[in-house]
């Protein structure tokens, strides 16, 4: 019936309706089987006619939300999560990107295992960077939008990484607690801003070489944070204009 084109579940005896509402019930409701795992058992390729299959026999299906919490706990998704291996300078340094240009929301409401870190740019490079660094722990989407006004593409990037990167979400006065006590997390926290939020110029002043490290970003606090951890660790003269 199922695979017979025109013929609709409106216009089939009841006895009939009532094996396939049985048949719908046993399997998506009782067993929680997924509208689409059915529609792939009748040969249907999207789980959007199964749905409709539903409503005409009036079966519930299961909320959204409960049958995404339930793929999650059985770890059933298309892209495989790793947690976050990474060192301690490791984890500086993606805080410094964090804190410098990167979104980090959780992608459902209370759910604590998933992390999605997200990003827009028109460099290359940094799409690359972004990809590079969290492709290892899961699907990195890559999305080009045209922008009219500048005439360019930009790249929104986005990944769902597991909980271990809640890490990511922590408050930033915190951070720079554990993050000052070291100079190695200290350098990876200032490169990890520097790739989002900054730049090195190289010119000559004068008959002299000059290394210009520069930082952009509207937040005064980092901007005081970044400015202070560079006295430290700087062996030059340090200019900073805020």
């Amino acid at each position: 019936m199922l695979r017979t084109p025109g013929l609709s579940i409106k216009y089939l005896d009841e006895p009939t309706k009532e094996r396939i509402r049985r048949f719908i019930q046993r399997t998506h409701p009782e067993k929680g089987v997924s509208l689409m795992d059915v529609s792939k058992m009748i040969g249907n390729k999207t789980s959007g006619y199964t749905s409709w299959l539903t409503r005409q026999l009036g079966i519930q299906p299961r909320l959204f939300e409960e049958a995404r919490l339930k793929a999650i706990k059985e770890k059933r998704r298309k892209y495989e999560r790793k947690s976050f291996d990474g060192t301690t300078e490791d984890r500086a340094y993606l805080l410094g990107l964090r804190q410098g240009d990167i979104s980090v929301t959780k992608p459902w409401p209370n759910a604590a295992e998933a992390i999605r870190v997200s990003t827009s740019t028109t460099h290359p490079a940094m799409a690359e960077l972004f990809t590079s660094l969290f492709s290892p722990y899961g699907h990195v989407y890559r999305h080009p939008r045209y922008k009219k006004d500048a005439q360019s593409y930009e790249w929104n990037l986005s990944s769902v990484s597991d909980g271990s990167f809640i890490f990511l979400q922590e408050d930033r006065e915190h951070t720079w607690k554990w993050i000052a006590e070291d100079e190695r997390t200290s350098l990876s926290y200032l490169a990890g801003v520097l790739d989002v939020e900054g730049s090195v110029v190289i010119t000559a002043i004068q008959g002299r070489t000059v290394l210009m490290l520069c930082y952009y970003n509207t937040n005064l606090a980092l901007l005081h944070f970044l400015c202070e951890s560079l006295r430290i660790y700087s062996d030059t003269t340090l200019s900073a204009h805020i």
